[in-house]
């Protein structure tokens, strides 16, 4: 169902959801690395909506691909 190209906030709106044991057994983790992982894609997806925040406020960036992070970057 998931792959590395999935953006991380689409496995995360998915994952609220879900039960955790549902998390692990889409991704094929381990308790410890699944929360690990959540913890990484969560910081990496606040971060990436910060830089569209950023990128959406200057004129340069109007029409600009937008910041997308995959489950792929996490891993």
């Amino acid at each position: 169902m998931f792959g590395r190209e999935t953006p991380c906030a689409d496995f995360l709106a998915w994952q609220e959801g879900h039960t955790a044991a549902e998390g692990m057994e889409q991704l094929g983790l381990s308790r410890t690395t699944y929360f690990r992982r959540l913890r990484a894609m969560r910081a990496k997806v606040e971060e990436a909506e910060r830089v569209n925040r950023e990128r959406d406020r200057s004129p340069e960036w109007e029409g600009g691909t937008r910041a997308v992070v995959r489950l792929g970057d996490v891993w």
